[in-house]
């Protein structure tokens, strides 16, 4: 699920503050709509102090009320993990077809995967790429990833490896790490585009600036072995390094050899 702007983060004294403020503007039974989503916001994330769940559903009761669309989306989310409320799938998609009738991508992609799973609808994963398509439409970033993995299975369409080309493309262009690496697979492979090697490490490049270990660990092979790229041990490792980081374990395999050999001396 999509869940918007929820983490939680270590509180702090300004936060605390901060907090404290947003639940005495919430508190009123004239509270705006907005105040009440923030209130939920803050306690559900634990920003400013602990995490209250039965409270940051309490408030976005209140805004859903009200007609905040942001409301609805992360009280559907609640329901859907039972976070503070009793699990509830069809509440959930109650409240997420509530949303998207305003436009809101995070309810339509939510929506999208509670009907590809069926949680709460209908089994349909025809229906589950119709709500992919119209949350990508409207900017969902991880929308584009989905339904260019659809067509390359051929779930709720035709297999289509070219359709699933075009919106990995589609969805690299709109800034999805995920697409990206898949766009530059496609142009280092040179299968079904014209073998690129140079675009393929600019695809890389620009995952890899959005934390894709992916991509940081095929940037290392691109430098290791110079394709698209002047051969440089010294940039392998550290593309190795960074993936490594993010947790790569063909980085780390790779981090762990006594030397990494070039195709090209440095």
């Amino acid at each position: 699920m999509d869940r918007g702007r929820w983490c939680v983060s270590p509180p702090n004294e300004k936060d605390r503050l901060k907090r404290k403020r947003i639940l005495a503007r919430a508190r009123p039974a004239e509270a705006s709509g907005d105040d009440l989503w923030d209130a939920g916001d803050w306690l559900a994330n634990g920003w400013g102090g602990p995490v209250r769940l039965k409270q940051a559903a309490e408030f976005y009761k209140r805004a859903v009320d009200l007609g905040v669309v942001s409301a609805m989306v992360s009280l559907g989310v609640m329901y859907h993990e039972g976070r503070g409320v009793r699990r509830n799938d069809r509440e959930a998609v109650r409240l997420y077809r509530r949303a998207a009738k305003f436009g809101n991508e995070r309810a339509m992609y939510n929506l999208a995967l509670c009907c590809y799973y069926g949680h709460g609808a209908p089994k349909s994963v025809t229906a589950a790429r119709r709500w992919f398509m119209r949350a990508a439409a409207n900017g969902h970033l991880r929308s584009f990833l989905w339904i260019a993995e659809m067509f390359e299975r051929g779930e709720g369409c035709r297999k289509s490896v070219r359709r699933a080309f075009e919106w990995n493309m589609k969805g690299a262009r709109a800034g999805n790490a995920d697409c990206m690496t898949n766009v530059a697979v496609e142009f280092h492979n040179g299968k079904f585009v014209p073998q690129d090697r140079k675009q393929a490490r600019a695809w890389y490049a620009r995952a890899a600036k959005l934390g894709d270990a992916h991509a940081m660990h095929n940037l290392g092979l691109n430098y290791l072995k110079g394709e698209g790229v002047r051969a440089s041990r010294s940039k392998a490792r550290a593309y190795f390094q960074r993936a490594a980081e993010m947790g790569s374990r063909s980085a780390i395999a790779r981090l762990r050899r006594p030397t990494l050999r070039l195709a090209s001396g440095e």
